[in-house]
């Protein structure tokens, strides 16, 4: 009897989630015309639920992509879940048994009645270390000028070490490596892969190699962090995300924005209700152009600040109101300072499912170096994110001030230093949010599929620019 009673509560608690998000909650299966896939239709046929369908090329993969975040809800034989747990790639929370389950070869499973007390209609949940590291090891794919920022970065978070680096070029991967202490530094990408002791590969490579990187690690079984954009387009994203799906490796999404200190807080005070329904947000960022050659190249980089910047702004945008569906885009770009085969300037609307709109504004024609503001509108008050501007130190100088803040073209006159860049551009914030999360076992805040969403919104943006007409956004 209690056991029954014990399915039935967590069954109709999954129901009452299925039916809170219509066509939202993702169920994850083998692909489509497995087991999984036939239980799922068999169960939104019977309660009239309505689910997305994630397919994966194998039950593996999909059960990782559900303890990982990824998805709602894994179907997949419990048979070959064991086996999992067998293999030390899970780690059970609780059996919806009323007693301990011991399977023999992996332990004991604690019921879920010591997790969950329903019976006093009080609720307990425990945090469990699962992965039960104390050290992530990383490996740095890029030693440029993201990579320099990310080394800064990960001096501030404890429970790291960068073990190996790679550079297309020998000698500045030596000097990279020199400069950081870090142990490794090669020019060869096949050695680092063939490591067996390394927890996260951390890409910071120009953007024309996410994709061939991404999918060797996938390939090879190693869990990634890529740097925006993910991909070129959002053809080039899907790739990416689907390789990491069927190789069942970690994935996440290195958007610095959504970890930024002030965006941070905003969030909280949305969370909270402070400002009521958030129904839009207004998101700029601009300077006067990369510091890379290659980004100048529409081929090699894919676009201009509205690729490279806008990805920012996109993800903000996304964050903010809850990552609603985007359904569709209207944009405009322009080259109207640089000599250039690339837009400088471009100004982007996207209308969210529900009416949210955001309006995003970016540009490689301010010269007084990063700017990043945000405006998010609540039905009941707003907030405003001022990330450059108000940085709480001014100073005029008529003399060289050296450096004073990312892309500033003048360091004498009024100026605005930037104290801790990296703490500031949330690089310390997102490097420590996936590094604890190896180490505790949870899920990653942004994933390959942001990216993607991301690279598709983008998309729609550059079609509209062209076509002069609102875009769809198309996301498979």
């Amino acid at each position: 009897m209690q056991r029954t009673r014990t399915w039935l509560v967590v069954g109709l608690a999954l129901l009452v989630a299925f039916k809170a998000k219509p066509g939202q909650m993702k169920i994850a299966t083998a692909g489509a015309g497995s087991a999984g896939h036939a239980a799922a239709e068999a169960l939104r046929k019977t309660t009239g639920i309505e689910y997305k369908h994630i397919p994966y090329k194998g039950g593996y993969p999909a059960v990782v992509a559900t303890v990982q975040g990824e998805t709602d809800v894994v179907m997949q034989l419990s048979l070959e879940v064991v086996d999992m747990r067998r293999a030390k790639k899970l780690r059970a929370l609780a059996t919806t048994a009323p007693k301990p389950l011991t399977i023999s070869g992996y332990g004991e499973i604690p019921s879920i009645t010591r997790v969950i007390f329903l019976g006093g209609l009080e609720m307990e949940t425990r945090h469990q270390k699962v992965s039960g590291k104390d050290q992530v090891t990383l490996a740095l794919l890029g030693a440029g000028f993201v990579a320099d920022f990310y080394m800064q970065a990960l001096a501030y978070v404890p429970h790291q070490q960068v073990v190996g680096v790679f550079s297309r070029t020998r000698e500045r991967g030596r000097a990279f490596a020199g400069k950081w202490q870090i142990p490794q530094a090669t020019d060869r990408l096949e050695e680092l892969i063939a490591r067996g002791d390394i927890d996260l590969y951390v890409v910071g490579l120009p953007n024309f190699l996410h994709k061939e990187v991404c999918l060797k690690l996938a390939e090879a079984g190693r869990n990634v962090l890529c740097t925006k954009p993910l991909g070129r387009n959002a053809s080039e994203a899907r790739a990416m995300l689907e390789a990491v799906r069927a190789h069942g490796v970690r994935h996440g999404y290195l958007e610095t924005e959504v970890f930024t200190p002030a965006v941070v807080k905003a969030k909280e005070l949305v969370d909270r209700g402070a400002i009521g329904e958030v129904v839009m947000v207004r998101s700029r960022e601009a300077h006067f152009g990369s510091h890379s050659p290659y980004n100048w190249d529409p081929e090699l980089a894919g676009g201009g600040p509205l690729l490279l910047l806008g990805s920012h702004n996109v993800e903000f945008s996304r964050f903010m109101l809850g990552k609603p569906r985007a359904v569709e885009v209207f944009a405009w770009t322009a080259t109207l300072v640089h000599q250039a085969p690339i837009e400088d300037s471009a100004l982007m609307l996207i209308r969210f499912e529900g009416g949210k709109m955001a309006q995003v504004e970016v540009n490689w024609t301010t010269r007084s170096g990063l700017d990043l503001q945000n405006e998010i509108t609540g039905r009941d008050g707003a907030i405003y994110t001022d990330v450059t501007g108000a940085t709480g130190i001014r100073a005029f100088t008529l003399k060289d001030a050296g450096y004073v803040l990312e892309k500033a073209t003048v360091s004498t006159g009024w100026i605005q230093p930037v104290p801790e860049e990296p703490f500031i551009y949330g690089y310390v914030g997102h490097l420590k949010h996936f590094v604890d999360a190896v180490r505790e076992g949870r899920p990653f805040a942004e994933t390959f599929e942001d990216g993607y969403v991301v690279n598709a919104i983008i998309d729609a943006g550059y079609r509209s620019a062209r076509s002069g007409r609102w875009e769809p956004v198309e996301v498979e």
